[in-house]
């Protein structure tokens, strides 16, 4: 029997390559959580046209706790991705999901591994939503993904590489030699798939990704397929400036610099990788 699963934020960037990738799972029954729909905010034609069921449901506070419990519990296997900026919205989700018979949640994580403590502001805002997911013991796998390809490919004069990013990577930060872990955001479905059929799974912090490399060697292979130069942006020594004259948060300042010396570190997550998307 296949196995039934609600995706929330199925229209997002990371949402909807989810989306993509499991309903043409054969093993996996999903259901997408929307917003009500108004004659201003219609469903989303992405939506409507998998023809895949449809769950309207507010997660403000307009919405009664109850009647949110009441419309997740029959989902064994809910997957969050409601994005940076709704992490209060996701805690009262998690409100509504304790005490349910889960079988798994995914909170909304989705971002490069690296430690919580004034590093990277994302991620700090997701420990908030992670320590709620322990405080209530809902059974949980936690997913990392290594940087998009999308936002790690600097742009080339002749701009055909524009249909693929999402933001231009052309900053060079440090000597460029220290290795990151790349991913296809069009792959990111089909290990979320994987993740979720496997039960060793729950209860784990899982990372996923298509490559290792340095941006040495993303802006050599950019130059080598395109054919073109690749203009490199040195900010290594300027940013962390920047950001103070703008911000005013010395904190912040210290964290860029810790968030580059942790990229140096080898990470210890469990790890489940693959051969990337070509492109």
């Amino acid at each position: 029997m296949a196995q039934k699963v609600l995706i929330i934020g199925g229209t997002g960037l990371t949402g909807k390559e989810i989306v993509k990738a499991l309903v043409k799972d054969k093993d996996i029954e999903i259901t997408c959580l929307t917003r009500p729909p108004t004659p201003k905010n219609p469903t989303s034609p992405f939506l409507t046209s998998l023809q895949i069921p449809l769950l309207p449901l507010d997660l403000s506070t307009t919405t009664p706790l109850s009647t949110l419990t009441t419309a997740l519990s029959p989902f064994p296997t809910i997957i969050s991705c409601l994005g940076f900026s709704s992490h209060v919205t996701e805690l009262r989700l998690i409100d509504a999901l304790a005490g349910l018979p889960l079988t798994r949640f995914i909170p909304c994580s989705w971002a490069t591994p690296c430690p919580s403590g004034d590093i990277m502001l994302l991620r700090d805002e997701k420990q908030r939503v992670f320590e709620r997911v322990w405080q209530y013991k809902i059974p949980y796998t936690i997913v990392d993904v290594g940087f998009w390809y999308q936002i790690s490919l600097p742009r080339v004069a002749s701009g055909k590489l524009d249909g693929l990013i999402v933001l231009d990577a052309g900053d060079k930060f440090g000597d460029g030699k220290a290795e990151n872990l790349l991913i296809d955001k069009r792959d990111i479905g089909g290990f979320v798939g994987e993740i979720v059929k496997d039960a060793g799974t729950v209860g784990k912090w899982v990372v996923c990704w298509g490559e290792r490399i340095d941006q040495e060697g993303v802006f050599r292979v950019v130059g080598e397929e395109s054919g073109e130069v690749v203009e490199v942006r040195d900010v290594s020594f300027l940013f962390p400036f920047i950001l103070l004259f703008f911000t005013g948060k010395f904190d912040r300042v210290v964290g860029c610099v810790r968030e580059a010396e942790w990229r140096e570190k080898k990470l210890t997550h469990a790890f489940h990788p693959r051969s990337p998307t070509k492109v």
